[in-house]
């Protein structure tokens, strides 16, 4: 049972596919929260808001699957490459290359620019109140305001930018990575049938 759970050079083990598929689950809930909130709520209300802090919360246990993901791939050995041109291989790699910094950094500039509290969640599984606005904590006030001189006022605007990077990664980047992470993952299975994706779903 234990071997089962560390990585083999046939495929992953049980932890590893855990964290996985957990993390498929919460990045798509966080996608169904937001665009629930764009397409079927009114700015500012109750609902919106809600829905927002779904997002918000998912995205925090999101960041901590993946550093939890991070520390068990470096602390294991990772499955032998599939088969294949030398540039199907070097594809994939960086493909999860790039999963990791835009998981990571997705939901820290989520978290910096957003300016919303979090009492919908108070006392509820899904909250994460120990985690105050970002406007609220002893780093905004020693880097923003004292470091960069920018008041809370003037913060507003000056959060824009990572609002941008957030929308844009979010809408379009990790749309594209996920669209050809899944289409490789299904290429490989039933039309190359090499059983890329057992190594992700089933133990021996």
């Amino acid at each position: 049972m234990a071997d089962n759970l560390r990585n083999s050079r046939e495929r992953y083990g049980k932890v590893a596919q855990w964290l996985h598929w957990i993390m498929a689950f919460l990045i798509l809930a966080t996608y169904i929260a937001i665009y629930y909130r764009a397409w079927f709520t009114e700015p500012r209300t109750p609902p919106s808001s809600m829905a927002l802090q779904i997002h918000m919360s998912l995205g925090f246990y999101l960041f901590t699957l993946v550093i939890l993901r991070l520390i068990w791939k470096l602390t294991n050995n990772s499955p032998d490459p599939v088969a294949g041109p030398a540039w199907q291989q070097a594809s994939a790699r960086w493909t999860h290359r790039l999963f990791y910094v835009f998981l990571l950094l997705m939901p820290i500039t989520g978290y910096i620019f957003a300016g919303l509290g979090n009492e919908f969640f108070y006392n509820t599984p899904i909250a994460f109140e120990l985690i105050p606005k970002f406007s609220d904590t002893q780093a905004f006030q020693a880097i923003v305001v004292n470091g960069f001189g920018i008041s809370d006022e003037a913060w507003r605007n000056a959060r824009e930018p990572f609002k941008d990077f957030h929308v844009i990664v979010g809408g379009i980047v990790l749309v594209a990575l996920f669209v050809l992470h899944i289409g490789a993952a299904l290429y490989h299975q039933y039309v190359l049938r090499d059983g890329t994706l057992h190594r992700m779903t089933r133990q021996d």
